[in-house]
């Protein structure tokens, strides 16, 4: 304790133990955060209109990503995606830039790779993925290396006419490590993306917007006001429908066309069971402004529907065929079903702890029983011409049906 209170500073640190061979424990290292006087690495601000605003608060070291600042980024984020009083966030930087890149000197105190693979350095940075609430990026001034990354893992990215964006990491001897490779190509294609990540050369917000990956350019020291209308403006609109569409989008980096459609066909159905898409119609038709009410449903509201009774025709054939009753009657053919979880939802694109829904308003039908095997008919007319193994299998149909009385 005596050595922490002689180690430690008026800026606020952050503290990591090593763990030596034989079990002893090393001194701790300990890394300036570059907010001073106590202030939290970073504010957090609620606005009135339901909007949250995170500032990275170094302003000292250009908001440098730190395992401290990022592990309290998180935790604010993930406060404020279960706070149901809060419908969207803004992450920006304070003073000159949105945030320079990764804490390089925090970095280069990792001994080497047993200790870096051990920790699984920066996991933990991708927690901002898992948010379900729309998040948007106030990028002003500089947005490179960890910086671009966060950038890229909000969902909107609004940028001042002087912020710059790059992963200049290959100048430093290493690459990307929080999803730099990944998701910038998704953005400005494989061509322009490997020029950034190869040459580690800077790119302007025109050209950031030109190639899509920020969704408007603005004024200088107007980033964050513009940024706020944008969150206010989304979080007017229904908080389940918000999270419903993000989902999709993210999703569709993940899945082919085909998968992607039914996918979101699948959440559009959802859609009928939340109170706020029948005040949205019914508001349509009435000619007024709706008022969503953000939940997923009322208490004691509409229930998921039952499953639809079955019922098996008499004798032995109906050991053979399963018949499902709907609405307009009984059907032989039973309903398509689905493979169930999509590919990649334990990735980036799908969070799987965001659908609470309930899966019968996402899939929609009933999981049907798979119908018994027939017994292989083993007349020796089965061996032929298709034509005389249709008719074998026919009569053999034929006798295992029971007598009419």
């Amino acid at each position: 304790a005596s050595m922490l209170a002689a180690v430690l500073r008026p800026c606020r640190v952050g503290v990591r133990p090593m763990l030596l061979a034989g079990g002893s424990v090393a001194a701790p290292r300990t890394f300036a955060s570059g907010a001073c006087g106590g202030e939290d690495l970073v504010r957090l601000e609620r606005r009135s209109s339901a909007v949250a605003v995170l500032t990275l608060n170094r302003p000292k070291a250009l908001n440098a990503l730190s395992d401290a600042l990022m592990g309290e980024l998180v935790e604010k984020l993930r406060a404020f995606d279960a706070d149901d009083s809060l419908r969207a966030a803004v992450v920006t930087g304070s003073g000159k830039a949105f945030a320079a890149g990764a804490d390089i000197k925090e970095m280069n105190s990792r001994e080497g790779y047993p200790e870096v693979r051990a920790s699984n350095m920066l996991a933990h940075w991708s927690g901002l993925s898992g948010i379900r609430k729309p998040v948007i990026a106030a990028v002003n001034g500089f947005a490179l290396g960890g910086g671009c990354e966060l950038a890229m893992s909000c969902d909107i990215i609004v940028a001042s006419e002087d912020a710059k964006f790059g992963q200049p990491e290959i100048k430093l001897g290493t690459i990307p490590g929080v999803g730099g490779t990944q998701r910038l190509i998704r953005a400005v294609g494989k061509s322009k993306a490997m020029e950034l990540i190869l040459t580690g050369e800077q790119m302007s917000a025109a050209e950031a917007e030109r190639l899509g990956l920020v969704a408007r350019v603005v004024p200088s020291g107007t980033a964050l006001d513009e940024a706020v209308k944008v969150a206010e403006k989304i979080a007017a609109f229904s908080t389940p429908v918000a999270q419903l569409a993000k989902e999709c989008v993210n999703a569709a980096e993940e899945m082919s066309l085909a998968e992607g459609l039914r996918f979101e066909r699948h959440l559009f159905h959802a859609t009928w069971g939340l109170d706020d898409r029948r005040e949205g119609f019914q508001a349509f038709i009435d000619k007024r402004a709706p008022e969503f009410k953000h939940r997923y449903a009322e208490a004691g509201g509409s229930e998921a529907p039952q499953e639809q009774p079955r019922e098996q025709s008499g004798g032995e054939a109906g050991a053979n065929l399963v018949l499902i009753r709907g609405q307009s009657g009984v059907n032989r053919v039973p309903p398509r079903v689905d493979p169930g979880p999509i590919r990649g939802q334990s990735g980036s694109g799908v969070n799987q702890e965001s659908q609470r829904f309930d899966l019968w308003s996402i899939w929609g039908e009933a999981v049907v029983t798979p119908r018994q095997r027939r017994p292989r008919a083993r007349s020796s007319f089965a061996r032929g011409p298709p034509s005389r193994r249709r008719a074998a299998t026919g009569a053999v149909r034929a006798r295992s049906l029971p007598e009419e009385s």
